[in-house]
């Protein structure tokens, strides 16, 4: 759908595609039916037999979709001769959220830093019922990571005008556990205009749905009962002229540990400034973001100490990379 396998944020009519696998040579389509599915198995829409060879971006004819609701489409196909197929297997998608469905709090930290790093973290209590489906929707001004429960669960950049901005949503079903405490939790970083990226201004905005199994829905989002800290960066000059990134300078040993778990004591971090109700302020517009980039772990190939002392590591090819340091003993302080 849309080009996506799995979308979770389809903004107006969907727009559906399929590959009809037929063994006669030189087949083709001559019509094709439609069926969508809302969460209760119920169809909200059957196209009926449409007389077209159309396979891609088929628009969506039906009544207006939910918000943030998960629904499943399949297809059957008529070949030349009026030979009909079985139909396919159910494939699912999500709706997105409008501007006036977030019904969430745009909030920041108080800071003039011009290269902002700013943690922030809710803890809450997952209702009792078994969770069917959890969702959370986020944007934030300029880059992210997303936490949940201790674990890294999406990161994004976001550099896009603040007034038409992205927001990205991710499936955290199985992140979440009925009647257990649970920390959301974001790491954002603003720091102003570059190449390619408008100087907008800082901010974050998050909003977690859980649909339990007894039809009850759960809904946390950012808000004044937030909290923030400064994270772990230190104030660095810039790398270059060109792009007017900063140099990162990271103090590992002021790291806030288990600051995204429950439990964390976070009775010395701020409250948040709070911006307002999205939209707000300079955050106007935001629309789904369905691409992502995709991490792995790798391992080095080779390491080599030079005579300085200092390692090189080999990773055998040239990679885009973050590096994960662990020492086993060392004297504090010491670099």
């Amino acid at each position: 759908m849309g080009d996506q396998a799995r979308p979770l944020s389809v903004e107006g009519a969907p727009l559906f595609g399929w590959t009809p696998r037929d063994r006669d040579p030189g087949e083709v389509q001559s019509a094709y039916e439609i069926i969508v599915r809302g969460p209760s198995g119920t169809a909200v829409w059957d196209s009926g037999r449409v007389r077209s060879g159309s396979q891609e971006y088929v628009r969506y004819a039906g009544p207006s979709l939910a918000p943030e609701t998960s629904y499943t489409w399949t297809v059957r196909t008529w070949d030349a001769s009026g030979k009909r197929s079985p139909w396919a297997r159910p494939a699912a998608f999500d709706t997105g959220l409008s501007d006036r469905d977030w019904q969430a709090t745009w909030i920041r930290r108080t800071t003039a830093d011009a290269d902002d790093y700013t943690l922030a973290r809710k803890d809450f209590t997952v209702g009792g019922s078994k969770v069917v489906r959890a969702r959370v929707h986020i944007a934030a001004s300029q880059q992210y990571a997303l936490h949940l429960n201790g674990e890294t669960v999406d990161r994004g950049p976001a550099f896009e005008y603040a007034d038409d901005g992205f927001y990205k949503t991710v499936d955290v079903t199985s992140k979440v556990k009925a009647g257990r405490p649970a920390t959301i939790g974001a790491l954002y970083h603003w720091y102003g205009s570059g190449q390619g990226r408008p100087k907008g201004e800082p901010g974050l905005l998050v909003r977690l749905v859980i649909d339990h199994a007894d039809g009850t829905r759960q809904v946390v989002v950012t808000d004044g009962t937030w909290k923030v800290t400064r994270a772990p960066w230190k104030k660095a000059p810039k790398r270059n002229g060109d792009a007017g990134d900063y140099v990162e300078d990271i103090d590992g040993t002021a790291a806030p540990l288990g600051w995204d778990e429950p439990g964390h004591d976070a009775s010395a971090w701020q409250d948040p400034q709070v911006v307002g109700v999205h939209p707000a302020s300079g955050f106007k517009h935001l629309h789904g973001q369905e691409t992502a980039l995709s991490y792995q772990a790798v391992r080095p190939v080779k390491v080599t100490r030079l005579d300085s002392g200092a390692l090189v590591a080999d990773f055998g090819k040239v990679i885009p990379a973050v590096p994960v340091v662990r020492f086993r003993d060392g004297v504090a302080a010491a670099t």
